[in-house]
């Protein structure tokens, strides 16, 4: 049977490099070696080199001198990362997720660090009644919220691998009381619960515990980020005026009088703000007529919006219902209807 060597040694040398370079892969493959980890060298890794020095005495070479060993330990840094997407969304709106991706980067020999997740409501919309966190569990990035539906406690301890990136979503109902352009602010921190060790000089025999998280300068074993939710909505406002247009002694407007037998013109006005951002679709303005007036017939119209003009079919008795249809940012829409004041 021939050698794996015996094979090397037929080799043409065209392709020596080649070969050599395959076969440190595959042996680091089978036995685990990695050059480097994402984060560095890992911690109790014994580091040691000697330097030499070699001289003559008149013109004659002496033996080298080598120095006597120096050797450390590589300490163990605590290092974690989150970065954090926030979310669009809109009043009224359900299971909304922000997301966020924990990562251990530290160097820890044994290849596993943990860390306490907390989560918080920071600041504007006030979600804490509804939000949760929730665990991306096919790692997808998309939540799933028909099967996603564990939320994890506050303040669980999680074992986090060497290298290994966990997705999370911040998920929260938002109330219908918000208004465009509000938002609100989550917060996610993860905490170490290693300990690290007290501040001195280092120990190269012994494998120390360093918080590395951030960018400093405060270096505590915790690092937090912020995610927003933007509310991005229409923003309707509905107005609506009234005029006397005639009354039975001959007066027009403006110098009519509201006396019986006078006929009032109402001007609603429906306007999608300018800074809104989305379109008001749907748009339908109601309007309950006082029983002490007649609405007269043929009067009611519409400018603006997108849906048909209004006819009396709009106005069942007192009732008036008149679609609007769409309103993109800075539309108005005008209802004008008469009535005779009885």
């Amino acid at each position: 049977m021939t050698s794996f060597a015996a094979h090397l040694t037929r080799v043409p040398l065209a392709n020596a490099k080649l070969v050599k370079t395959s076969l440190a892969m595959v042996l680091s493959s089978l036995l685990g070696i990695s050059s480097a980890y994402a984060a560095g060298t890992a911690s109790g890794t014994s580091i040691s080199n000697t330097a030499t020095v070699s001289y003559s005495v008149n013109s004659v070479g002496q033996a080298d001198v080598t120095s006597t060993p120096a050797t450390f330990l590589v300490d163990r840094k605590i290092d974690v990362n989150i970065t954090q997407t926030g979310v669009t969304t809109q009043p009224n709106a359900n299971n909304v997720a922000t997301t966020f991706v924990v990562t251990n980067e530290g160097n820890g020999a044994t290849g596993t660090d943990s860390f306490t997740l907390q989560y918080s409501y920071v600041s504007g919309i006030d979600i804490s009644a509804s939000y949760r966190l929730i665990f991306d569990a096919n790692n997808n990035g998309i939540y799933e919220p028909l099967t996603e539906t564990t939320a994890i406690p506050n303040n669980t301890v999680v074992p986090f691998a060497l290298d290994e990136s966990r997705r999370y979503f911040v998920v929260s109902d938002i109330p219908n009381t918000a208004t465009n352009g509000q938002t609100s602010l989550v917060n996610l921190t993860a905490t170490t619960t290693t300990a690290a060790t007290p501040a001195g000089p280092d120990n190269p025999a012994v494998v120390e515990v360093v918080y590395a998280e951030g960018a400093g300068p405060a270096y505590d074993g915790a690092i937090s980020a912020v995610a927003t939710y933007t509310i991005s909505s229409a923003a309707l406002a509905l107005t609506k005026t009234v005029q006397v247009v005639s009354d039975p002694t001959g007066a027009v407007a403006p110098n009519a009088k509201a006396i019986p037998g006078a006929i009032v013109q109402y001007t609603i006005t429906a306007t999608n703000a300018p800074g809104a951002g989305q379109s008001a679709t749907g748009v339908n303005v109601t309007d309950a007529i006082p029983a002490t007036l007649t609405y007269v017939l043929g009067s009611i119209a519409k400018t603006g919006g997108s849906a048909p003009a209004p006819t009396d079919a709009n106005v069942v008795g007192n009732a008036l219902s008149v679609p609007v249809g769409t309103l993109a940012p800075s539309d108005i829409a005008n209802i004008t209807f008469r009535a005779t004041i009885n």
